[in-house]
């Protein structure tokens, strides 16, 4: 596998050099559109990105022909995103912990218990509209985002029980590379160990550490639950996942062909949160049934309480986030409310500015709504914006599988903007 991944990545040299001069076509005069993710063939996002090819090809079949390489084999999402960048490839799926080097906002994606629902962060996610401006922050890196992906929602598991946060002091749990997963563990009362995704079978089985912290696909898809008999429904975090394009790719497109990029992106969202759901209930039920794993409904508001002073760090730490988290109290309070998305503008909930006494203040609401149709489809500059799309032209139905969620450990580099080793998202990480 490894000698496989080094002749594709040095088959990408080639591709850049050859692309810098025009020659990126095939035989028959059509363009390779590549896109690489560090899933397996199984996973829901390979199956959202076989609906995303299906679509292109059976709208553009003439000019382009759609290659999806899985499993890294064109290297670990530093790497995927450097090809990406420099156009060597079209496309990458990566996780926004990747991505918080190139534009800082993505940061909040990683504060505990900022959704208070999967339904809120659905809902928050679709925004189109709202989203769009988020994901143009990485333009000057070279990239943007076309699309999200459900990641699942991520929970602790380990070798003995967790019912509160009292439950986890001393524990040594894995958690992600990034210094708010270490200050929530920490909050907890746990020691956290942050390492690479693929020793956490290992070092559990043989007590490095105590537990980890994933979806419930980690149990199964990478065998977690054969070592760790408990998992505990904190709900900490939801992280999504992008797909990011190449922005002059994207930015040359004719207006016609950017609206099938587009709503080929929009349908693979779609397939792809379906298959998430599915799979997340298989990989539950095999896991009690076949390996023996317990789940444990907690208590939330003890371990919400207990990172409240995390999230005010970060809001302190990282104005840029400040905005979005806003956007995001608004839509939790929405759903909490039973206000269906149809009905209403989110509003976002803007905290006041603390008194003098250091006081914490109580927060308000502005009479400035901000627009949450999900199904509204942003412009691109220097490039003409596409249409609302959730209708999208019929297609053949893709091929269906699944698997775990894949650890993107890695930000970004290249010749636009470097960006150090980052421990992020995408097989479970």
């Amino acid at each position: 596998m490894k000698h496989l991944k080094r002749i594709l990545i040095l088959s990408l040299c080639l591709v850049v050099l050859c692309g810098l001069s025009g020659c990126i076509s095939v035989g028959d005069g059509r363009k390779i559109i590549r896109i690489a993710h560090a899933q397996s063939e199984t996973h829901p996002e390979h199956i959202g990105l076989l609906k995303f090819k299906e679509y292109v090809e059976a709208n553009l079949g003439d000019k382009y022909e759609v290659q999806i390489f899985p499993n890294e084999l064109l290297g670990a999402a530093q790497k995927a995103i450097e090809l990406t960048q420099t156009g060597a490839i079209e496309f990458v799926v990566a996780g926004t912990a990747n991505l918080e080097t190139f534009a800082d906002v993505y940061e909040v994606f990683s504060m505990p218990y900022l959704f208070t629902s999967e339904e809120a962060y659905h809902r928050a996610m679709n925004n189109v509209d709202y989203m769009q401006t988020i994901y143009e922050s990485t333009d000057e890196a070279g990239f943007r985002v076309l699309t999200w992906y459900d990641a699942g929602t991520r929970s602790f598991y380990a070798k003995k029980p967790i019912y509160t946060p009292a439950d986890m002091k001393g524990m040594k749990m894995r958690v992600q590379q990034s210094p708010a997963s270490v200050s929530m563990a920490q909050a907890f009362g746990a020691a956290a160990s942050p390492m690479s995704f693929g020793e956490v079978y290992t070092a559990i089985q043989q007590n490095v550490i105590d537990g980890a912290e994933n979806n419930e696909l980690a149990l199964t898809n990478n065998k977690h639950g054969e070592v760790a008999k408990y998992y505990s429904y904190t709900k900490h975090q939801m992280v999504p996942d992008m797909l990011i394009g190449n922005l002059k790719f994207l930015q040359q497109l004719p207006e016609e062909e950017y609206k099938i990029f587009e709503e080929a992106a929009l349908l693979s969202t779609q397939v792809e949160m379906e298959e998430w759901s599915k799979q997340v209930a298989e990989a539950k039920q095999i896991a009690q049934e076949q390996m023996g794993v317990q789940f444990i409904d907690v208590d939330l508001q003890p371990f919400q309480e207990a990172v409240a002073g995390v999230q005010q760090e970060m809001l302190a730490e990282n104005t840029s986030i400040q905005e979005l988290y806003n956007y995001i109290q608004g839509v939790n309070q929405q759903v909490q409310q039973g206000i269906p998305e149809t009905d209403t503008q989110v509003t976002p909930v803007v905290p006041e500015t603390p008194a003098a006494s250091g006081a914490q203040a109580t927060p308000v609401v502005p009479e400035t709504p901000v627009a949450s149709d999900a199904q509204a489809t942003p412009a691109v500059p220097e490039m003409p914006a596409a249409s609302d799309v959730q209708a999208a032209p019929a297609v053949p139905e893709a091929p269906v599988a699944s698997d775990a969620q894949a650890v993107s450990e890695t930000p970004a580099a290249s010749d636009v903007q470097v960006a150090p080793q980052v421990d992020s998202v995408q097989e479970g990480n």
